[in-house]
C-alpha cells in the first residue's frame, strides 16, 4: 500500500484492525511508518487508538486552529485529551484510524499538519514562546521558525530537495532484481518515506534563540542560532551538535561561524547534510 502516496491513507482507515493484524505490512504501517505521518498506535496501552502529534513552529496557534484541535479531542469524550510538549507542540490522545483522513483534511484546512514530526525528522522549530510580546526580545523568532518549517516540510507536501539515506539509492538499483513481492512492497515504501524527507539518520532538533532568558535551550538542539551582528549587519551565531535523550546528552558547542539572517535556509540544509554524513560514518564505524 502507498501509505504516503495517492489514497494510501484512506484505504488504511477503511480496514478493520481484525484485517491490519492478519496482514503484516498493515501492521508495519500503523505501527511503524504512521510516526512519519505524526500518528503514533498506543498498542499496549491504548490498543486501536493513536496519539497524534502536529507541527506548530514557534509554538503559535491561531484562535480558529485552536478551536479546531478543540473539536477533535472532545469528539472522544474521556478517550481524548492533549498535551502541551517541551518543544512548543501539541499532542492529540484518542485518535481512531477511521478518523484520520478527516481530521489530516481539517488540520490542512486550518493551515496546519502533522507531517514529520515524529520518528528520526527534523522536528518541530522551536523559539520565544514570548515572541512578539516580549519587552526584552532581541528578535521575533516567528518568521524565522515559519520559514524553517515551510522549508522542512514543503509546505507540508514532503521535501524531496533534504538529504536522504544512502540506502535509498541503493535500494533502487536493487528492487527489481530476484526480489519477492512483500519485499519489493517493502523496498518501495522505504523508497517513497525517503523522497518525501521522511528519513534521516535520527531525530534533529533546530532552535532561534529571541532573548537573552535562553527558553529555547540552545545547548541541547543539534542546531541553533544565536542573534548577533557583525559590522553593524544582523545575523546569527551558530551552535550545533546538542542532544538530550535517555540514552546520551550532549552540549551544544560554537561552530565559530556567523551567518547573515537572510541565510538561514541554505546554512539549515549543509548542516543537516553535514550531520547526515556524520551519523552515518558514526554508525558504520560501531557495525565494523
Amino acid at each position: 500500500m502507498k501509505l504516503f502516496m495517492e489514497n494510501g491513507i484512506e484505504e488504511l482507515a477503511k480496514m478493520s484492525l481484525e484485517e491490519i493484524e492478519k496482514s503484516k505490512l498493515s501492521k508495519d504501517d500503523i505501527d511503524v511508518r504512521l510516526k512519519w505521518l505524526g500518528l503514533f498506535h498506543r498498542r499496549k496501552h491504548q490498543y486501536g487508538r493513536f496519539m497524534m502529534r502536529l507541527k506548530l513552529p514557534n509554538g503559535v496557534t491561531t484562535s480558529a486552529q485552536t478551536r479546531y484541535l478543540a473539536s477533535v479531542i472532545r469528539k472522544y469524550g474521556k478517550d481524548g485529551c492533549a498535551d502541551v510538549t517541551t518543544r512548543q507542540n501539541w499532542q492529540i490522545r484518542g485518535v481512531v484510524l477511521p478518523d484520520v483522513p478527516e481530521i489530516l483534511k481539517g488540520l490542512d484546512e486550518v493551515g496546519l499538519t502533522s507531517l514529520q514530526s515524529g520518528m528520526d525528522n527534523v522536528r518541530n522549530p522551536v523559539g520565544n514562546p514570548l515572541a512578539g510580546i516580549d519587552p526584552h526580545e532581541i528578535i521575533d523568532t516567528r518568521p524565522y521558525n515559519n520559514l524553517l518549517s515551510q522549508y522542512i516540510t514543503a509546505n507540508s507536501r514532503g521535501n524531496p530537495a533534504l538529504p536522504t539515506c544512502k540506502l535509498c539509492a541503493f535500494l533502487s538499483r536493487k528492487r527489481n532484481k530476484r526480489m519477492g513481492e512483500e519485499v519489493k512492497q517493502r523496498v518501495q515504501k522505504h523508497i517513497y518515506s525517503c523522497w518525501y524527507n521522511f528519513c534521516r539518520p535520527r531525530k534533529w532538533n533546530v532552535c532561534v534563540i529571541g532573548s537573552h532568558d535562553l527558553y529555547e535551550h540552545p545547548h541541547i538542539n543539534d542546531l541553533a542560532y544565536m542573534p548577533a551582528t557583525k559590522n553593524g549587519r544582523f545575523g546569527f551565531n551558530l551552535l550545533v551538535g546538542g542532544f538530550f535523550s535517555t540514552k546520551r546528552c550532549a552540549e551544544a558547542i560554537p561552530l565559530d561561524a556567523w551567518v547573515p539572517g537572510d541565510d538561514i535556509l541554505p546554512v539549515c540544509k549543509a548542516i543537516l547534510e553535514a550531520s547526515e554524513i556524520l551519523v552515518q560514518e558514526e554508525t558504520g564505524r560501531k557495525q565494523e
